[in-house]
């Protein structure tokens, strides 16, 4: 599943399902990646279990290190005061 997508409303990328979705190994380098192009590209490890074509459920792998959420934060340009409280818990574990 994408990442990320294109908001036409707020003409930027933006979480396709939240920020707090983990992100394929492979593709956590591409997070200051500086085109849309390379953040579109990125895959989550978001999940939908369907069967005979309707969906059943879904969910994510969340991410676990706060190096990598705090990376994604910066590459969705979301304001760090927003963002404080999450930090905060991370530290704490």
């Amino acid at each position: 599943m994408p990442c990320s997508k294109w908001s036409p409303t707020d003409k930027c990328v933006v979480s396709a399902q939240h920020p707090f979705t983990g992100i394929v190994e492979e593709d956590v380098s591409k997070l200051e990646g500086v085109s849309d192009d390379v953040r579109l590209s990125m895959r989550s490890k978001g999940y939908d279990l369907v069967l005979n074509g309707s969906e059943l459920g879904s969910g994510s792998i969340r991410i676990h290190q706060q190096d990598v959420q705090e990376r994604v934060f910066r590459a969705l340009a979301l304001a760090r005061n927003n963002c404080a409280t999450v930090s905060v818990s991370f530290s704490m574990r």
